[in-house]
């Protein structure tokens, strides 16, 4: 037992000690420290506080304080002369956005309304905190979204969305909302790429729509494509009934006090023909499996989500307090109720997505349809005939049935021509490994990467 006590004391002072270090590198990296240190050192040429904080134009005792931060904190280097560098291995990671930096800038951000969370705590304290507690956070926000997404967005999310969908993106002539746009960053992306394309970016606070707007002015972006309005998800304009082609939500659906609202506004202004896309954080909807599953991946997104995602989805009598790692079971429920029928949830990573007609779904987040009806069709053949193999032959006709359910004509032809091909291999896979999951034949089988 005196073990076990003395392990866990030493390990939250070893998660103090990280957690104050994790604080100074975005000091470093706010005020450009790390970059005066790579312009003007190297291992052959370390250099010194002076020099370094005449480089950032700031406090030479401040700026050696927290180079001895870094330096005993194994971020940068230092030389018996207490000269400083950083090895070059180090310097993109500490100079130029990326996961890791997003997520120490969180902290500070999170930090901000520490007392005013611990009164949301209370029993009798308030429901939840203001978007305007966090004044970094889109910000943030909005750095963490380039590293994730400004690859991949376009490339691989559309095509998962619907096969045809940049292709008619580009011909023009459609309708794109963006809810909970935040500063803007995904339909500025996509307004730049489809010019013949109208996007709108709307999100409640005004600050998120300012932040879009000045973003736009910075980075000189003129393309009049584009339109950012304060407005709530959850009360649209009554004029946008059946007004857009696609609607997209990207991570903001949980942090909504009412998501359920802003689900059924969706539902809406969409086109009868329309598509709604939905990423979200992948969670199990089960704390015990999220951590066998994700561990410290889903540490990390339930802190954020207690620091910022719960208070600000919390923050009235009726919210729905979902949190970030309310997961695929849940949001399936939420979207059934709001009207979406037939939802597939998918995707192996950690980002959920859901692709919602007004009537039916099929799309992936990395692969392309044939992989995504792979690990689908093997899932339910799974589910529905373990145990009893005699119902085998009856399950060519059935999902071939599933694929005549696809609004889409695009997706609704591949669906067809996947079973075709490949409907008996399905059945020979299971056969010979029955207790072998979906997603591990298919990756056999070559549908999945």
């Amino acid at each position: 037992m005196a073990e076990t006590t003395v392990n866990m004391r030493d390990r939250l002072a070893k998660m103090a000690i990280d957690g104050l270090v994790a604080t100074a590198v975005t000091i470093g990296y706010k005020l450009d420290l790390f970059k005066a240190l790579a312009e003007i050192s190297s291992p052959e040429n370390p250099t010194t506080p002076k020099l370094v904080a005449e480089k950032a134009h700031c406090k030479e005792r401040y700026v050696a304080e927290w180079l001895a931060v870094m330096a005993t904190g194994n971020i940068i280097e230092v030389s018996p002369e207490e000269k400083f560098w950083i090895k070059p291995e180090n310097v993109h990671d500490l100079t130029v956005d990326n996961q890791g930096l997003s997520q120490c800038m969180y902290l500070p951000c999170f930090l901000k309304p520490y007392e005013n969370l611990l009164e949301v705590f209370r029993e009798n304290g308030p429901p939840g905190l203001k978007y305007s507690d966090y004044n970094d956070f889109y910000d943030v926000m909005n750095r963490e979204s380039k590293v994730f997404h400004k690859e991949h967005f376009i490339k691989d999310f559309l095509p998962s969305v619907s096969p045809s969908l940049p292709d008619e993106l580009t011909k023009g002539c459609k309708m794109v909302l963006d809810v909970g746009c935040g500063s803007g960053f995904h339909s500025a992306l996509l307004a730049e790429a489809f010019p013949a394309s109208n996007f709108t970016g709307i999100d409640v606070t005004l600050e998120a729509i300012l932040a879009a707007n000045q973003q736009r002015v910075d980075e000189g972006l003129t393309f009049e494509n584009l339109a950012f309005i304060k407005m709530d998800g959850g009360d649209m304009d009554a004029d946008w009934t059946e007004k857009y082609d696609l609607v997209l939500i990207v991570d903001a659906c949980h942090d909504q006090m009412r998501p359920d609202k802003c689900l059924k506004e969706i539902h809406r202004v969409l086109k009868p023909d329309g598509i709604f896309a939905m990423l979200e954080i992948k969670g199990t909807s089960n704390i015990y499996e999220d951590k066998k599953k994700y561990g410290d991946i889903a540490t990390s997104i339930l802190c954020s989500s207690m620091f910022h995602c719960l208070p600000v989805g919390s923050n009235s009598e009726d919210a729905l307090c979902l949190g970030a790692m309310w997961g695929s079971k849940r949001a399936i429920k939420l979207l059934n109720e709001c009207g979406f029928t037939n939802v597939l949830a998918m995707n192996k990573t950690l980002l959920l997505l859901l692709v919602v007609g007004i009537s039916a779904v099929l799309a992936d987040n990395n692969y392309g349809i044939t992989c995504q009806f792979c690990k689908v069709q093997l899932a339910s053949m799974t589910e529905t005939i373990q145990g009893n193999p005699d119902m085998m032959s009856q399950m060519g006709d059935s999902a071939s049935q599933g694929c005549d359910q696809i609004p889409n004509k695009d997706m609704r032809k591949a669906c067809r021509e996947t079973l075709d091909d490949n409907f008996p291999l399905f059945l020979q896979k299971f056969l010979e490994e029955p207790d072998t999951s979906a997603a591990d034949f298919c990756k056999q089988m070559g549908y999945c990467f």
